[in-house]
């Protein structure tokens, strides 16, 4: 018996965003898109302690 293994690729992003008061970037990679990734105008970061 043989099996066959599916292989599959993720196509990744890198990005980064800055805070446009204090001018902090955060700089991430991810395979969702940046849209899932951030959230809304970004909101899933405001609880990023090393972006604000």
């Amino acid at each position: 018996m043989s099996y066959l293994k599916e292989k599959t690729m993720n196509i990744y992003k890198i990005y980064m965003y800055e805070n446009k008061i204090n001018h902090k970037k955060y700089i991430g990679q991810t395979c969702s898109s940046l849209y899932q990734r951030s959230g809304k105008e970004g909101k899933k970061y405001k609880n990023c302690v090393a972006f604000y």
